[in-house]
């Protein structure tokens, strides 16, 4: 991941890595889909080396939940490449319930968001400076698909602002996506009672209709390890973004 900003501003990050990973399961069955292995590591030391090297990750807290002792173990026994802290669910809280449950780990006003199961090659740093040019409350990392119908689309307006997320459906040809990494300020989250809340249907939506999202375009590569198809493809994409040489 390029940085271009050698003095970007530090911030921690959330990754999540609570999901059961239900469409993995014909390949992966006994560890949660973070630690799927990838040329012999676990796919999340590739996100963490790549966040090491991003030059604006000063912490990263991992959310688990479905299968978690096997992350808390294996973290036990070996060094991540950033200061580590990791925060259980005691049930499942969904994307937006796991972040807040994670606060109160992580420092400052705005913090960064990813999920657990893909990598974007994008410069995190210039994210995090369009982040701080605006006064909205989410900045969210696009990346540019030629088939977005497994994902759905991000439209934004003329200024960058996202206006729509067009659903999923099998007609929906090219366009931008979702990449999974969020520059987040914590007031713009709004209060929790605890329960399940999801940031892709609750959190988005209503920060959308309020203008407070918006969407900036990087270059990639990008991948993610949800079907078996693209987490065979993962050994060979890790290779070409150079991070496999990161991972101990």
């Amino acid at each position: 991941m390029d940085t271009g900003h050698p003095d970007a501003i530090m911030l921690d990050a959330i990754i999540l890595c609570g999901g059961q990973g239900t469409r993995l399961a014909s390949v992966v069955a006994d560890v949660p889909k973070p630690l799927a292995p990838v040329s012999d590591k676990p796919f999340l030391d590739y996100l963490l080396v790549l966040l090491s090297r991003a030059g604006v990750v000063r912490s990263a807290t991992l959310a688990v939940h479905h299968l978690a002792d096997r992350i808390v173990s294996y973290y036990a026994d070996h060094t991540a490449p950033l200061p580590l802290r990791i925060v259980r669910e005691q049930m499942p809280l969904g994307t937006g319930g796991a972040i807040m449950n994670c606060l109160a780990a992580v420092d400052g006003p705005t913090f960064l968001c990813f999920n657990g199961d893909s990598l974007c090659g994008g410069n995190l740093a210039a994210l995090v400076e369009a982040h701080r040019a605006t006064d909205l409350g989410i900045t969210l990392g696009l990346v540019e698909m030629a088939d977005t119908s497994r994902y759905g689309r991000v439209i934004c307006d003329a200024a960058g602002r996202v206006t729509e997320f067009a659903e999923k459906a099998p007609s929906l040809g090219p366009g931008w996506i979702n990449a999974g990494v969020y520059v987040i300020d914590r007031d713009a989250l709004g209060p929790w009672n605890g329960d399940a809340l999801s940031m892709e249907r609750d959190i988005l939506p209503r920060l959308v209709r309020e203008g407070r999202v918006r969407g900036a375009r990087m270059a990639g590569p990008f991948i993610d390890i949800g079907l078996p198809e693209t987490y065979a493809a993962a050994a060979d994409f890790v290779r070409q973004l150079g991070v496999g040489e990161g991972v101990v």
